[in-house]
């Protein structure tokens, strides 16, 4: 039995090596025939795939990407070609900004609310063209000068609508980003003079580049964009640098695609490159491995070792590549079980991370208005909300996002929140059903937060809203609550129920006292003046809006002064600068910058009296030139350089050598002479057109001046010529 054992197993041992060299020589012969016609095979395969793919690219930029952006606004621009429409937008293409800033304030929060929703979206802008001023997701801007968009908002009119083109434009804090942006008439599909504003939203680039990057199936494989002009403005690799703009050339091994498109009005094109030198160069190479493998199966392979690892590797294999695409990790040094171990471990963070911003997202819809009831959690159905906006100082607001994020803030409430920018927080507090002073407790927590954990914060406490549609108006009402800040100080913890009934309107006008001061020229008043105004509003409880206003008014008879005294280019850049922006973060700061830039101004007129008075008079007279058939008196020139009467008289006595009313009635004097040689018109006329509305009086004066009447002296004048 050995022996038939030992011959059988000697017999196998050859009959498998007498197999195994005709298969490697038959293996050999038709690898390399098929091998070589594979590769033709595999090219026709790759042009059909990247076909494939670029259209898959094309459908989702068209289709989803920017289609996404331009259906989300779809309704808001629908609403501007309706008169009866009560949308924001329909308001302000007729109505001015500064008489109606509560509106003004919910606009804002709706395009920041429409961005934070909008994945990738850098900004939206409302330019309103009748009364020239400019709304984004950071602000109101009274002129479209005093934005970092300024040079682009000018060129509006020139652009072509619903097309998306490329820009560098001003971000959140006054960042440069490069963006996608498309332009949208109001009302919508307007055109020439019906035009009456533009919507601009903006695309991060970088947003598009890595959607677009997702979809490529490998890490070499290169995708461009270009414009109709054959101009190239998206790459995703773009790691080496390149001298040219235009499409980089093909690399050895690189097979190019181009697909042509139309979005909205641009024609774009899509190119592909996808390298196949890998692909090609392994048929090639696979007739050495064959070989090779053949005579390492004959050394190292044998039944035992083949079924071992038939056994316990081929099951492994299956697991791995199971898990491999649930990660990018590359495999690194150790076992199959720490790195399926690792896989899972990073899986089940990730879905601990979608799940956290899912609920933020879910806060943010119920914020912006939009409730899906059957998308929230069942205790939602049975509580009453009240919403806290949080504004977090700069140097502490990563860490507290992190302790906003780990830490329990209310011991009495469940609380939901979520960060629209990096130092705002936005708190959805759940009460008890109909508990009328859940805002006060929630208050005082917010109190005992700030002082025990010494992080500076202010913070706006809405209404408290009983269903789930009244969560909007309970964060209007917190916004509306946190600009009262302005007043009180950035530390300040203000509810909406302690400021919604403030007196809009002043009861003092603060605005023609402190222009009566600017005609003084006095320092010390205007710094009296300054410093009793903030105690005023404390007392008189005044809105903010009302205090707001004040504070542009007295910024406006400045800037006013400023202008009528030639002194714009001559105070310095800081000084001329804080001029337009004279609104800083606090009333305190406001009224600082105020009085900082009334003191300079007050020195450099000190300064340079005589030039300045010759420069004001100078312009007093150009205007009694161009008013002389109106009735002109000292108080009306006063009242245009904000000076007192007395003291512009003296002015002009000492500029001309002549009181004003010498220098007015001469100057008619001259005007009439040369009406009565150079035209035909009646006595009566030119005595109207020289100011004076009684001819009579008219004649006895210039009788009285020049010693002839007015027709004697048209009569004398004839003569002469004749």
């Amino acid at each position: 039995m050995k022996v038939f054992n030992k011959n059988s197993m000697t017999y196998f041992s050859k009959l498998v090596l007498s197999y195994t060299l005709i298969t490697m020589l038959v293996i050999l012969i038709l690898g390399g025939y098929l091998l070589h016609r594979s590769d033709k095979m595999i090219r026709k395969e790759i042009e059909k795939d990247n076909e494939y793919r670029l259209k898959q690219i094309q459908s989702y930029t068209e289709n989803a990407l920017l289609r996404k952006y331009e259906s989300a606004f779809l309704s808001k621009m629908l609403s501007t070609i309706n008169p009866k429409s009560t949308d924001e937008v329909q308001f302000f293409q007729d109505n001015r900004a500064e008489e109606h800033l509560y509106r003004v304030s919910k606009l804002v929060a709706d395009l920041n609310l429409s961005v934070l929703a909008n994945e990738g979206m850098e900004n939206l802008t409302l330019y309103f063209t009748k009364h020239d001023f400019l709304v984004d997701r950071n602000g109101y801007y009274a002129k479209p000068e005093h934005t970092e968009d300024a040079a682009f908002m000018k060129t509006l009119a020139e652009r072509s609508p619903y097309q998306w083109f490329t820009r560098k434009a001003r971000g959140f804090n006054n960042r440069e980003v490069e963006t996608l942006t498309c332009v949208y008439p109001i009302p919508y599909m307007a055109s020439g003079d019906e035009i009456k504003g533009y919507l601009v939203i903006d695309i991060r680039m970088a947003y598009l580049k890595d959607s677009l990057e997702k979809l490529l199936v490998s890490p070499d494989d290169r995708l461009f964009l270009l414009d109709q002009n054959q101009n190239l403005f998206l790459e995703t690799s773009s790691r080496e640098k390149r001298l040219t703009a235009g499409l980089p050339p093909v690399r050895p091994g690189e097979m190019s695609t181009v697909l042509h498109s139309q979005v909205g009005l641009n024609s774009w094109s899509y190119v592909l490159y996808r390298p196949v030198n890998s692909i090609l160069l392994s048929s090639s190479g696979l007739r050495k491995d064959i070989f090779f493998s053949a005579m390492l199966s004959l050394v190292l392979g044998g039944s035992a070792s083949w079924l071992l690892s038939r056994r316990f590797n081929r099951p492994m294999r299956k697991l791995l590549k199971l898990v491999q695409p649930l990660t990018q990790e590359p495999k690194q040094k150790g076992n199959e079980y720490d790195y399926i171990s690792r896989t899972i471990s990073g899986q089940s963070e990730a879905i601990q991370h979608l799940s956290s911003k899912l609920q933020c997202n879910q806060i943010a819809v119920l914020i912006a208005g939009h409730v899906q009831r059957e998308e929230l959690p069942e205790r939602y159905l049975s509580t009453s909300f009240v919403v806290v906006q949080l504004h977090l100082d700069d140097a502490s607001s990563s860490s507290w996002q992190s302790q906003l994020t780990h830490t329990k803030l209310s011991k009495q409430y469940e609380v939901q929140h979520f960060f629209p920018v990096n130092n705002e927080a936005v708190l959805l507090y759940l009460v008890p059903l109909y508990e009328a002073e859940s805002p006060s407790r929630i208050a005082h927590e917010l109190a005992l937060l700030q002082e025990q954990s010494g992080v500076v914060f202010s913070a706006g406490i809405g209404s408290r809203a009983d269903t789930l549609e009244e969560i909007y108006l309970s964060y209007e009402h917190a916004c509306y609550a946190h600009r009262y800040c302005y007043i009180y100080g950035l530390t300040s913890i203000l509810l909406f129920v302690a400021v919604k009934d403030r007196k809009a309107i002043m009861t003092y006008d603060y605005f023609e006292q402190w222009k009566q001061i600017l005609r003084t020229l006095d320092a010390a008043s205007a710094k009296r003046f300054l410093d009793d105004i903030q105690n005023n509003f404390l007392r008189e409880e005044m809105s903010i809006e009302a205090v707001e206003l004040v504070v542009l008014q007295l910024g406006a008879a400045l800037s006013e002064l400023i202008i009528q005294a030639g002194l714009q280019y001559a105070l310095p850049v800081s000084s001329s600068h804080s001029m337009l922006q004279i609104r800083d973060e606090t009333l305190d700061q406001s009224l600082d910058r105020l009085r900082q830039i009334t003191v300079t101004v007050f020195m450099e007129l000190e300064q340079n009296a005589d030039h300045t008075h010759k420069r004001m008079i100078e312009g007093l007279i150009e205007y009694i030139h161009q008013h002389l058939h109106e009735d002109l008196s000292l108080n009306q020139l006063a009242e245009l350089v904000h000076l007192s009467p007395a003291y512009v008289s003296t002015l002009f006595k000492e500029v001309t050598q002549e009181t004003f009313s010498e220098y007015t009635t001469r100057q008619r004097m001259n005007r009439a002479s040369e009406l009565l040689r150079t035209t035909n018109e009646s006595i009566k006329h030119i005595a109207e057109k020289s100011g004076y509305p009684s001819a009579k009086y008219f004649c006895t004066k210039f009788k009285l001046l020049t010693g002839l009447s007015p027709t004697q002296y048209r009569q004398q004048h004839l003569d002469l010529k004749t």
